[in-house]
């Protein structure tokens, strides 16, 4: 007969201690204290966890079952309390990520099905029997996990020192069914610690990156279950971090006596991610449900449901939108004028935006553009996958706008499948074409955001406080994120409604919308610092021209439509189509107001308005043909107002040709991409390109008539597009260039070669090529390299033609904004770049135009400006308050 020793509380808080006193039985802290008390006779520990109740006979049976097989650690059958005969738990699997894996139904019921003693790979933390010199062994259960991660934990390092588990399905134990719906932030990170505990080094190796992605892919499938997972995925991996070191402790505490290897802890584990699985899973069980007919899975439902136009509008709108940017997923970005490749490291781009180097030309101090910052941000997402995440950027942004303008016009009774064109033609039409034509990368990340701006301002009024303070702060973050990408469209979702406002004069709720806006731009401000402290407005509102020029027919086209649908439809369709026309006609005038000195930025935020007013037009038109208000000659004229609407969408379809949503063809990624072939790291030196005029990528410096700028090999990079005022590396290399185009020296190679220039590149079929070609070719230190590539190809043979060069003449290469190589104690540094006295190690001196620093410890690079990486700091969690009440007010409101 086996009975209790003595009972104790372990844990808890003042709460627990006060019961502890009531009933007269010791309070330990943790069982570390516990076992550091001497006297006990114990042979074995129970741990039950609070609020479960044992039946009568649960611990004989554990003690009598346990000793008899040898079993270090046993487990009870779980029933729920408030109905004993649901069945919860009787031990379970594991997969690799310790998620665990019961075999049960979410409603099975306890018929005595799985009433046979097993050995399972844990039982769960209710009711735990543990041989004592084990449990004091292995130092207890994990106090910084929860309940079940801690009985995972324990369990699976027992079975590491060879102790076997099993589950006695004659010992009963009743608790509250918690459910399984939602997984608590911490569950995760325990499992995770769990596994750094137990596993070897080489199934670590694996199984943490695949977690991180199985997790991943889990917080975005729960987003269509209505479960926003994705910041209690960040805060397990966050809070893992944190407890790094801890947990290391702990592992060499877990395997220093282990018995067995990986592979017993495999035998009990099922394939895959069952947490994966599950979502999976009841995502499936989400759709089947929403299909018609008593049998949710039968052929013919799926058949009908495979039948409504919104289904089939919806997957055709998709596949458009990427067979539209196809390309990108193979090759990236096409580098061509500002669409140019993400920065090579997102850690490095983040970096010299909160106040690092800026890397363009020969660098500055001057503050990089924040969609700088945003991609870097896409790139880090991506696991630091460049062209995942221009893929990702363009691609996503484009569906995102497809769903956003579904979800706007649908607020003004517009259903899904007109709803569904109108967003392709707001994220491939004429007004998208012209900004893909001009490069606006940033506008056409932005774009994707614009729809949800008007949507969260437009949509129902929250009823409480907490709610509305919810709402005004998603429109916050959604404008500081559209702000981000191109920060000329801050005030676009203002404009937009100030107009609809102005044409519903007496609607209370648009004019509400213009106000919340109006406080989400303000809201949205901080987040563009520290740009937005340091930029010269002027300057960038008025710096290069936007010219849109479309079809006439497709000018024609959205004049008929608009007036059509404003002439036929019913009054809430006549107001939608109203307001478009208002926003392309106010769109078309800003798109082409170079004239009036109006810089690119207005001409991008202009085609903004222009592409959402030709949405709004033909989702109107669309959705008017469809009423039953439309008969007689206002029939007639809506069909003259669809075909309007359908030329609109046939001019949509041009964006299809070349797969790369519109923008250019490339030109300098395969121009430049010869320099990975030469000797050498490519990282080490420059090239400086020459051609007309507009015609470079990002900024460029004018000389007899033809552009210059130097870039980086073997690619340019996104954060090189914007060039500071000239300092006086640019004047040194503008009065050498000026010297060679004048015929001054027969070794023009020597003195680029100085500037960290080993290329030179002259773009093909220019008018100046010639003139150029004619001083190269006459260069005693300059080779042609033109034979089988596109373009006038030079290398310059002189000596040193690198970007850095310790005293020693050993070239470092560049790595991001720095320059990282091999340490040479005592030596010094010579760095190419504008000299600038926050460069180091220290010392630091100028040395001509350039810096030169220590070469002791193998890297150079620029100090930080402290005042920038807080701005940057606090614009960041600025950004993380937002989302979090956002979502604060969304769940709670």
């Amino acid at each position: 007969m086996y009975e209790s020793d003595e009972i104790v509380i372990i844990g808890g808080d003042t709460d627990a201690r006060r019961l502890a006193g009531a009933e007269d039985v010791e309070w330990f802290p943790a069982i570390a204290a516990m076992f550091s008390r001497d006297g006990s006779t114990a042979s074995h520990l129970w741990f039950v966890r609070s609020g479960a109740r044992p039946r009568t006979d649960a611990l004989a049976a554990l003690a009598d079952t346990a000793t008899s097989l040898d079993a270090a650690v046993a487990g009870s059958k779980i029933l729920d309390l408030d109905d004993p005969g649901h069945l919860l738990s009787v031990g379970f699997a594991t997969d690799v990520f310790d998620s665990p894996y019961t075999g049960l139904d979410d409603d099975e019921l306890d018929q005595g099905q799985y009433d046979v003693v097993r050995d399972v790979a844990a039982v769960g933390g209710e009711s735990l029997f543990v041989r004592r010199d084990l449990a004091r062994g292995l130092g207890g259960p994990d106090r910084l996990l929860p309940s079940l991660a801690a009985a995972t934990d324990f369990c699976q390092r027992a079975r590491l020192r060879g102790a076997r588990v099993i589950v006695v399905p004659s010992s009963e134990v009743l608790v509250v069914d918690g459910g399984t719906e939602r997984e608590p932030w911490r569950e995760r990170a325990g499992r995770l610690r769990a596994m750094g505990k137990v596993y070897g080094p080489l199934t670590l190796l694996w199984t943490v990156p695949v977690a991180f992605l199985s997790g991943f892919a889990d917080s975005t499938l729960s987003l269509f279950l209505g479960r926003w997972t994705f910041f209690d995925w960040l805060r397990a991996w966050a809070w893992n971090l944190v407890r790094l070191p801890n947990t290391l402790g702990e592992r060499r505490r877990a395997r220093h006596a282990r018995a067995v290897g990986d592979e017993e802890l495999f035998r009990y584990q099922v394939s895959g991610s069952v947490s994966l699985k599950r979502t999976s899973s009841q995502l499936s069980d989400r759709i089947r449900a929403r299909l018609p007919g008593e049998d949710a899975i039968g052929v013919e439902a799926i058949g009908q449901e495979l039948r409504r136009p919104s289904l089939i509008v919806g997957v055709a709108a998709v596949f458009l939108v990427l067979i539209a940017v196809r390309s990108l997923w193979s090759f990236g970005l096409p580098a061509v004028g500002e669409s140019l490749a993400f920065p090579g490291s997102w850690l490095a781009g983040l970096g010299a935006y909160a106040g690092g180097w800026n890397p363009a030309g020969f660098g500055s101090e001057e503050v990089l553009p924040p969609l700088v910052a945003v991609v870097s941000v896409l790139r880090g997402l991506t696991l630091d996958s460049g062209r995942l995440a221009e893929y990702v950027a363009i691609a996503g942004s484009a569906l995102l706008g497809v769903w956003g303008t579904v979800r706007l016009l649908r607020g003004w009774g517009i259903k899904a499948v007109p709803g569904t064109l109108a967003g392709l033609v707001y994220v491939t039409g004429s007004a998208y074409q012209g900004l893909a034509s001009q490069t606006a990368i940033g506008t056409m990340i932005g774009l994707g955001v614009v729809p949800l701006v008007l949507r969260l301002a437009l949509a129902r009024w929250p009823k409480t406080a907490l709610g509305r303070a919810g709402r005004v702060a998603a429109i916050g973050a959604s404008t500081g994120i559209v702000a981000l990408a191109s920060p000329t469209l801050l005030l676009v979702p203002v404009v937009a409604l100030l107009v609809w406002a102005l044409i519903n004069v007496n609607d209370g709720g648009a004019w509400r919308a213009v106000a919340i806006s109006g406080a989400g731009v303000v809201l949205a401000i901080p987040m563009l610092f520290p740009w937005a402290g340091a930029v010269d407005l002027n300057v960038f509102l008025t710096q290069g021209a936007a010219f849109w020029s479309t079809s006439i027919v497709v000018v024609a086209a959205t004049m008929i439509a608009a007036v059509a649908v404003v002439v036929s439809a019913p009054r809430r369709l006549a107001l939608v189509a109203g307001w478009g026309g208002v926003l392309a006609a106010g769109g078309a005038l800003l798109a082409r107001s170079a004239g009036l000195g109006g810089g690119s930025e207005i001409g991008y935020a202009g085609l903004t308005l222009v592409t959402l007013g030709l949405a709004a037009i033909t989702g109107a038109a669309l959705e008017a043909i469809t009423r039953s208000e439309t008969s007689g000659w206002r029939r007639i004229v809506g069909g003259v107002a669809v075909a309007g609407a359908l030329v609109l969408l046939a001019a949509s379809s041009t964006v299809l040709l070349g797969g790369r949503a519109g923008l250019p063809p490339d030109r300098y990624r395969e121009a430049l991409a010869f320099t990975e072939a030469r000797p050498g790291d490519a990282a080490e030196s420059r090239v400086l390109l020459l051609g007309a005029p507009g015609e470079l990528p990002g900024d460029e410096r004018i000389i007899e008539g033809a552009a210059y700028r130097v870039v980086s090999a073997p690619t340019v990079e996104l954060w090189e597009a914007d060039l500071a005022a000239p300092r006086p590396a640019d004047d040194a290399l503008h009065a050498e260039l000026l010297s060679v185009i004048a015929g001054e020296t027969s070794r023009a190679g020597e003195a680029l070669a100085s500037f960290g220039i080993r290329w030179i590149v002259i773009m093909q079929d220019q008018p100046y090529a010639a003139a150029w070609s004619e001083r190269l070719t006459g260069q005693l230190d300059i080779v042609s390299l033109s034979a089988g590539l596109e373009n006038e190809t030079y290398e310059i043979e002189a000596a040193g033609a690198f970007r850095s060069m310790t005293s020693a003449g050993i070239a470092w290469p560049s790595v991001g904004a720095d320059y990282e190589g091999t340490a040479e104690t005592g030596s010094r540094l010579t760095v190419r770049d504008n000299a600038h006295g926050r460069w180091g190690p220290a010392p630091w001196a100028q040395s001509g135009v350039w810096n030169e620093v220590s070469a002791d410890s193998g890297t150079a690079a620029f100090a930080p400006i402290g005042e920038r990486r807080t701005q940057a700091i606090l614009a960041a969690v600025w950004l993380s308050v937002l989302v979090v009440s956002a979502w604060a007010g969304r769940r709670f409101g």
